[in-house]
């Protein structure tokens, strides 16, 4: 697609991405590491921009991403380089947030159970999750 586009690949070249949740960041790391330009999109706002579209697949995927970044090549701004400090709050963030997620879906659960259960049987489970809760 490059060729066709009659793309230049040169120093003001820069690689445009998807942001996949954490599987791009190797792909950030190294580019940070060698100084090379990358754009990391909104993949929700990178599918959205083409309107309704049919068929899904890797080569599909990477002409839309291609046919993305020279559309708004204007507007598109180098991200930052990958700072390991803010990855690691990041994800401690998300960690937390995850795990009260869960504590709170377990006791969501329980007190449906004590709806239906047995005294003994809910005391059972109560102790099963008492430890998962507590930490």
């Amino acid at each position: 697609m490059a060729e066709k586009q009659q793309v230049s690949f040169d120093d003001n070249s820069m690689l445009v991405i998807e942001n996949t949740g954490v599987y791009h960041r190797l792909v950030w790391e190294y580019c940070s590491t060698e100084g090379l330009p990358l754009y990391i999109g909104n993949a929700t706002h990178i599918k959205w921009s083409f309107g309704i579209a049919r068929g899904k697949n890797d080569k599909i995927d990477s002409q839309r991403l291609c046919s993305y970044a020279l559309k708004n090549a204007d507007e598109l701004k180098t991200t930052p380089v990958l700072n390991p400090v803010f990855l690691k709050l990041k994800d401690m963030m998300t960690a937390r947030s995850r795990l009260l997620a869960q504590k709170n879906s377990m006791k969501v659960y329980l007190g449906e159970l004590k709806l239906t259960n047995s005294k003994e049987t809910q005391l059972i489970m109560e102790q099963v999750h008492k430890a998962a809760l507590r930490e």
